[in-house]
């Protein structure tokens, strides 16, 4: 294999998915904010796409906006989600027809394409996003089949379920609780502040997630499909598990404030069966399993009972 080349990094499937590659001995070249590339600029793509003529691209780039923050302007989230999830992954793969036309391309799409959608989802249910966010990773998607169907390159996608890892950034509401149980464990008196306990989620660990990216680019036909652990666990199980691993009781450090949610979301449970039947990928951490490999590599002391 020749080169391979990640947009995104950075990012924490980026940073898994360098790791996971490196390991196997392939060159990865990464492509992230720091980088100095416009990605909307198509000369700036075109010159790394013929430097490197990479057998494998993968975009994982995107411009998060999670349920407890305010958005401060309309304008600048769609503008950032529109270049980030549609205009830069257009010119990629635009260039990468003229330039290097057997590249595998992989697009890193999400669950929020369903939109208000619950229960289980695959990739025949209907898209129907309703956030910058959703609406415009379904938009990427499209162009990708568009690619796909056109010109017949090698462009798939993978519609992401809630997946968490090591590099979670704070904003993130799993970070969130792991720092807390930290800060706690350490004597802090903080109370952890949450805006919905009931909240079910598809969480899944990262490191899983991009081992199935790399299935897919290596799966035969070019296609869509779901990557999820296949279970809904609630927010609370989440907080429960993480406090009682650090030896202590979430009843007496959490509280629960709805308006601290800026838009609620449904139960969303992805169908990976596609995926399993086509690569015989399945997720190999479990959800107690993820809750400890988070809470160690921030350096929570777990307690044995």
């Amino acid at each position: 294999m020749t080169q391979v080349m990640i947009f995104g990094s950075n990012g924490q499937d980026g940073r898994c998915l360098t790791e996971l590659l490196q390991k196997q001995g392939i060159e990865v070249v990464g492509i992230s904010r720091s980088s100095g590339v416009d990605l909307c600029h198509s000369d700036s793509i075109a010159e790394l796409l013929k430097t490197h003529q990479p057998s494998q691209v993968y975009y994982l780039a995107a411009f998060h906006h999670s349920s407890d923050q305010k958005i401060d302007s309309e304008v600048t989230l769609w503008d950032q989600s529109i270049k980030t999830h549609l205009t830069a992954p257009t010119l990629i793969l635009e260039n990468i027809r003229q330039i290097c036309p057997e590249t595998r391309f992989f697009y890193a799409s999400s669950s929020l394409v369903f939109g208000g959608a619950s229960g289980k989802l695959s990739e025949s249910t209907p898209r129907d996003p309703d956030s910058p966010y959703g609406i415009t990773k379904a938009a990427g998607m499209n162009v990708c089949r568009y690619y796909r169907e056109r010109y017949g390159l090698f462009a798939s996608s993978g519609i992401l379920f809630n997946h968490e890892s090591e590099f979670r950034a704070p904003k993130f509401l799993t970070k969130k609780i792991v720092l807390a149980v930290l800060a706690i464990q350490k004597g802090s008196s903080e109370r952890l502040k949450l805006g919905s306990l009931s909240a079910q989620v598809d969480w899944g660990y990262a490191r899983d997630y991009v081992e199935a990216m790399t299935l897919i680019l290596k799966h035969e036909t070019a296609d869509d499909f779901v990557i999820s652990s296949g279970e809904l666990h609630s927010v609370r199980q989440f907080v429960e598990l993480a406090f009682s691993k650090a030896g202590l009781d979430y009843s007496k450090f959490v509280d629960e404030d709805p308006l601290l949610l800026q838009r609620v979301l449904p139960s969303r449970l992805g169908d990976f069966s596609k995926l399993r039947s086509l690569t015989g990928w399945t997720p190999k951490t479990s959800f107690d399993k993820l809750i400890e490999i988070l809470l160690v590599s921030e350096g929570v002391q777990i307690v044995r009972k």
